[in-house]
């Protein structure tokens, strides 16, 4: 797929779930453009983890996402670089949230206090997690 196509598939799909969470009427959560969005995400993680957040070498960070679209991203920081890895039993932190908080975040709709509100789960280092939660967004 084209990459400009991609981008403007994925803006029209978190501006649908903008106008969805503003009238009250959720809905399409699990459609194809809801699933890109998730997997983009996912993509953008080690950068955001290790460089914008910065975390320390040893970090492992584990996100578990749920309905509609599960996904488990796990990602190590070693040398200084970040990278998805596979899942470990003992992360540095987890973070476990649905996908529509996912994508809030990524989007910059929600913050860290938001997505808690939401739902979302943090497990270990809690600054470490607080951090990494404000720092998701992807989406200019």
């Amino acid at each position: 797929m084209d990459e400009a196509v991609g981008v403007l598939g994925f803006d029209t799909g978190v501006h649908e779930q903008d106008i969805r969470r503003a009238a009250n009427r959720p809905g399409n959560l699990d459609s194809p453009t809801a699933q890109r969005a998730v997997d983009r995400g996912i993509a953008v993680l080690p950068y955001i983890i290790g460089k914008r957040v910065g975390a320390p070498n040893g970090t492992t960070v584990q996100i578990d996402i749920t309905d509609p679209i599960p996904r488990t991203a796990t990602i190590s920081v070693s040398q200084g670089r970040a990278v998805l890895t596979d899942p470990t039993p003992q992360p540095t932190v987890r973070l476990a949230m649905d996908a529509e908080t996912f994508c809030c975040l990524g989007a910059g709709r929600w913050s860290s206090s938001e997505a808690l509100q939401h739902g979302a789960a943090l497990e270990g280092d809690q600054q470490l997690g607080t951090t990494i939660c404000n720092s998701m967004t992807y989406v200019p």
